[in-house]
């Protein structure tokens, strides 16, 4: 019962009325003016000395702190894979509203919570304006959270002077809402990564050459010009996932445009452009352009210490080396066959096609003679010389003179790309483990 009275003192603290009863086998907590009750089971006491409300949908928690949970209908609909997971408005503008005979979806709305799967992210962001719709994590099966709050406001008491004496009310919960729930839910559900989207101009056309097949674009610079990828085989995909993932782009004054030279990302077809400057502590700015007029100038800020306009040029060094490798006839086919470890033949790669045109791919690199270390894989072509993958496995099996062999899985989610040089020679980037960096492998065949 320790946490039960730790619980109580802190409702004393805030000067809130209650009584604690029995029903059946779990005790009560009534909290006066609220007309509700909290069993013991959906109370929480955290570590910071937070005592709240716990909500639960779904396996999903919403943890809403007891000083407001009374002023709160907080709703959770019956969810299944996607939809809607929470939703909280407030309650006196609830009742008034009802009072008032006023039939208006969406009085006193604060928030709402929402799961989203890949396709509805990838609508969202090609096609539709974010206001009001903030991404902000992400779940072991690629499912995306997003918070949901209004554009407009919901306020409503029943006269002007009711609505002046309850605006403090109000503000704070619009500020508690708006400033702590999505850090509370990340926190209340570990399982959950953060993982933020953005809405500008740049947000939108990033996402739609990410996501919208056949959508035309070139980079360019000054020392090779622009430059196309080829259709069907060049994969921008973890150059564009840097951009769009966990970055956001704050507007700046077009005044502040850096000088010298910029990678410029053009889509054709929408007469639009973005300058990505180079010069030494500008690397986060980015102009955007709109046939010959400036309109905007963006300043990118990474979650770590990423430049947008260093995305940008190993992104365009990338197809000049898929345009020379292609000119010289590689093609994602000649990756195939068997490759041994360069120095001491101890690791060996084995690529195959299977009939849907991806590449099945296994690495075994012997580190004793009773153990083998396991990679598969299934890679895709990225440009005319590499080959990309995103489910690596990685399994260490250990023979047994006794019995079968054990397999020990290290991990599942592995990434990492199969580049063959120029000099015929391939090289590994395995860029979860790291097994290979600096490895060059030659052909075995």
């Amino acid at each position: 019962m320790k946490t039960t009275k730790s619980i109580l003192s802190l409702l004393l603290a805030a000067g809130m009325a209650f009584s604690l009863s029995a029903c059946g086998d779990k005790q009560e907590i009534s909290i006066s003016g609220s007309g509700d009750t909290i069993t013991i089971d959906d109370l929480a006491l955290r570590p910071d000395g937070e005592a709240g409300h716990l909500y639960e949908n779904d396996g999903l928690k919403l943890l809403i702190p007891l000083e407001y949970d009374a002023l709160l209908i907080t709703e959770t609909p019956e969810a299944e894979g996607e939809g809607k997971l929470f939703s909280v408005s407030e309650k006196a503008s609830v009742e008034a509203a009802k009072a008032a005979g006023m039939d208006y979806d969406g009085v006193g709305w604060l928030f709402g919570i929402e799961r989203i799967d890949e396709a509805a992210l990838q609508d969202l962001l090609c096609y539709t304006d974010l206001s009001g719709t903030e991404i902000f994590a992400k779940d072991a099966e690629g499912r995306y959270y997003v918070y949901c709050h209004p554009t407009d406001v919901r306020y409503v008491r029943a006269s002007s002077e009711a609505m002046a004496a309850d605006q403090e009310i109000w503000t704070a919960l619009n500020e508690w809402a708006w400033t702590t729930v999505r850090e509370t839910f990340l926190r209340e559900n570990p399982d959950l990564s953060p993982e933020t989207r953005g809405s500008t101009a740049l947000d939108l056309s990033l996402a739609r050459i990410a996501y919208m097949p056949g959508m035309r674009y070139s980079l360019s610079t000054t020392e090779f010009g622009p430059l196309e990828p080829t259709a069907g085989v060049f994969d921008a995909a973890p150059y564009l996932e840097k951009l769009m993932t966990n970055v956001r782009y704050e507007l700046s004054d077009l005044a502040e445009t850096p000088d010298g030279e910029y990678v410029v990302l053009s889509l054709p077809d929408e007469e639009l452009r973005f300058d990505f400057f180079l010069a030494e502590g500008k690397e986060n700015f980015i102009r955007e352009v709109r046939g010959d007029q400036e309109i905007a100038l963006y300043r990118a800020v990474f979650d770590d210490d990423s430049k947008a306009s260093a995305v940008l040029q190993d992104w365009y060094d990338a197809l000049v080396a898929d345009r020379d490798m292609s000119a010289l006839g590689y093609t994602p086919d000649s990756l195939l066959g068997n490759w041994a470890e360069k120095i001491a033949g101890r690791g060996f790669i084995t690529i195959s096609k299977s009939a849907e045109g991806t590449y099945e791919v296994q690495v075994n690199w012997g580190s004793s003679a009773a153990e083998m270390n396991v990679w598969t894989m299934t890679a895709r072509p990225a440009a005319s010389n590499v080959l990309r993958y995103e489910n690596g496995r990685y399994a260490i099996l250990t023979l047994s003179e006794d019995g079968p062999e054990t397999e020990d899985i290290q991990y599942e989610n592995g990434t990492g790309s199969f580049t063959l040089l120029s000099t015929n020679e391939l090289l590994w980037q395995d860029e979860t483990g790291h097994a290979a960096d600096d490895t060059l492998f030659i052909s075995a065949d």
